[in-house]
């Protein structure tokens, strides 16, 4: 759908990395001098969506709102279709919160 609509942001997209892809900067962290013994957890979470509701999610991402209105609702159409014919009205989207925790030097 992207591809056909809008392939600026198809080829802008990376695809999701699996929660132990994303790198670990608590490196980063202690190395400021500010920060010692960094706690880091990750929560790992699904989210079920019907097509609505997930095109209303769409509607808050700024690359989808820069799009001019005909293209954005085109978009949005052809997404609520798939999700209505191809996935039977629902899709679940994975989310990953990383919550990092740091004492103060």
């Amino acid at each position: 759908m992207y591809g056909r609509v809008t392939p600026e942001l198809a080829r802008g997209y990376p695809g999701l990395s699996r929660p132990e892809e994303v790198p670990d900067d608590t490196g980063d962290i202690t190395s400021s001098g500010l920060f010692s013994m960094v706690a880091v957890r990750r929560y790992v979470w699904d989210q079920e969506y019907e097509a609505e509701g997930y095109v209303r999610l769409l509607s808050t991402y700024s690359d989808h709102l820069a799009l001019p209105p005909e293209r954005r609702q085109r978009l949005f159409d052809g997404i609520r279709r798939l999700i209505e014919e191809r996935y039977g009205g629902r899709i679940v989207k994975g989310y990953m919160n990383v919550l990092k925790v740091a004492e103060r030097v």
